[in-house]
């Protein structure tokens, strides 16, 4: 579960409920989507960590490697990039996910965004 004001992912116990852990990523994470094998976990960052007045200002995708509850690597956008979508799909292929694009940047709008994904393995 993306932790957005904390910059960090919960790890949870799927059968009691519980979180067991948490993984520091970079900034404002908002959605989370994990690769069929369930070996890692590719977090989409709201905001780069770069002050908005660095010449390369790029948003992250942290990759988490869930067998060690730890960041395995960070794949940086290119500068201005704020489509995480493409990404994805170069990353995780025809793997079904879901995308959400929203305007949360007014005073008087105050969404939290959280991600879950599931995948379906077929046991015949």
């Amino acid at each position: 579960m993306c932790n957005r004001f904390d910059n960090d992912v919960s790890v949870i116990d799927l059968k009691s409920g519980e979180e067991i852990a948490r993984v520091p990523v970079a900034r404002e994470p908002v959605g989370a989507v994990a690769t069929p094998d369930g070996g890692s976990v590719f977090v989409i960052n709201h905001l780069p960590l770069d002050r908005t007045t660095s010449a390369d200002v790029a948003a992250v995708v942290t990759v988490i490697d869930t067998g060690a509850d730890a960041v395995a690597t960070a794949i940086r956008l290119p500068s201005g990039s704020s489509s995480v979508r493409g990404v994805c799909r170069e990353r995780l292929g025809e793997l079904p996910t879901i995308c959400a694009v929203a305007d949360v940047c007014r005073p008087e709008l105050l969404v939290e965004i959280e991600g879950i994904a599931f995948s379906r393995r077929s046991t015949g």
